[in-house]
């Protein structure tokens, strides 16, 4: 009787182990592939010890932001999306960290990352109103490709702007970005 009592619970502590790791799969990856990332929030501005510092490196700028957009998805009777904007200290390097314009602009690629994000999320709400049967993960994983590309479209035409009109053109960009994250 004792025996049969024991292998009844530890059936059931299997059971329940594997129903919970199967709720809870998806949070747990996703925190495993944050936990060494900086996730975009209105308060976070990136700061010079978020960079790894070496000053033999020819950088662009003396600065290369690592920044994009970290994405989960799956559908099961109905689409589930969530989404980040980060940026990745180990894959992001410093060689000056005298010129704060620098700094200065990497926060604002942070932040357009960030828009972007929003306009990914709003496109997704979009496709959960067709409804999940009509919809599979390549179509999803298309919106990621076209909104990050439209990031990268919008980043690579702004460092194409002549050296003389950079700051002003600066101005306009975060004076754009602080509007669009306010709505």
């Amino acid at each position: 009787m004792r025996r049969v009592f024991k292998v009844i619970i530890i059936f059931v502590s299997f059971l329940a182990i594997g129903l919970l790791a199967n709720r809870y799969y998806y949070d747990f990856k996703e925190c495993w592939t944050l936990r060494n990332k900086i996730i975009w929030t209105k308060s976070k501005e990136l700061v010079w010890s978020d960079f790894v510092y070496d000053e033999n490196l020819d950088l662009t700028d003396n600065i290369d932001a690592n920044i994009g957009i970290s994405a989960r998805y799956r559908i099961n009777n109905k689409i589930h999306y969530r989404s980040n904007t980060v940026f990745v200290p180990s894959k992001s390097f410093v060689s000056d960290t005298t010129n704060p314009l620098a700094l200065r602009i990497a926060n604002t690629r942070f932040d357009l990352c960030e828009v972007y994000r929003r306009k990914l999320e709003t496109r997704i709400d979009s496709l959960r109103t067709v409804g999940s049967e009509n919809i599979d993960l390549e179509d999803l994983a298309k919106q990621d490709v076209i909104f990050v590309e439209k990031f990268s479209e919008e980043w690579t035409k702004f460092l194409n702007v002549p050296q003389k009109e950079m700051l002003a053109e600066l101005e306009i960009l975060e004076t754009r970005i602080k509007k669009e994250l306010s709505n």
